[in-house]
């Protein structure tokens, strides 16, 4: 991978894997019917220092592909920060995983994503959630392959890199907050017992470090609402 010419990419698509990878080291379930794809990028400067912003970044691109196609703008498939993609706040859709090596001032990442396409199981996939809106709409969406998701998936990540590249991490705000990203915003608690505590979550821009911070602790599950930036 350190070998390749500047000019030239590599990417690697798997319909299934026999030794997924998730993260801290889990292993990763890879049903068929799963999206998934390894890209290499090379980056510098603005998002050389922002590494963590890179696994946020693709998991955006991923949420933008299925939200920018005429006529799926309303299927739910949210962010939660930094690299989680969801169904509404209710169920985990796939995840980002990405690893990196320096040489220099560069750095060399390899961006791992994978996500539910057409997997009916462990929990629910895209398409489960197209036919749904069809069936509640009355609309005739169809299905979307795991190559349009992928195709589509890698062009915004270009898109998103760049603009990163260019102008910094602002430019990001409106898709971040529009998407559901949890990088900033009040995040409410569902608490099964009283009192309900109020967490909110804030992000610091040297590390992208995220803190939860509450005055009452109780089992709860993180609710984010949208943010402005």
């Amino acid at each position: 991978m350190l070998q390749l010419p500047e000019e030239m990419g590599l990417m690697s698509v798997a319909a299934r894997q026999t030794q997924g990878r998730g993260f801290g080291g889990k292993a990763g379930l890879s049903p068929l019917g799963c999206a998934m794809f390894s890209v290499q990028v090379s980056v510098s400067s603005r998002l050389g220092q922002r590494i963590p912003f890179l696994q946020h970044l693709a998991a955006l691109a991923e949420v933008e592909v299925v939200r920018t196609l005429p006529g799926y703008q309303d299927i739910d498939r949210r962010v939660k920060w930094p690299n989680d993609i969801y169904y509404s706040n209710l169920m985990k859709l796939g995840r980002v995983l990405v690893t990196s090596t320096v040489m220099g001032p560069t750095f060399h990442l390899l961006v791992g994503c994978g996500f539910n396409g057409s997997n009916n199981n462990p929990t629910i996939c895209i398409n489960n959630l197209v036919m749904q809106h069809n069936r509640e709409c009355g609309t005739s969406m169809e299905a979307l392959s795991s190559a349009q998701l992928i195709g589509r998936t890698l062009t915004s990540l270009k898109q998103l890199i760049s603009a990163f590249q260019e102008r910094g991490q602002r430019p990001s705000c409106p898709s971040t907050t529009r998407d559901g990203c949890t990088a900033g915003p009040r995040c409410v608690c569902g608490a099964r017992t009283a009192p309900m505590p109020t967490w909110w979550a804030s992000t610091t821009k040297a590390s992208c470090r995220c803190t939860l911070r509450s005055r009452v602790w109780s089992p709860c599950r993180l609710m984010a609402t949208p943010s402005t930036c």
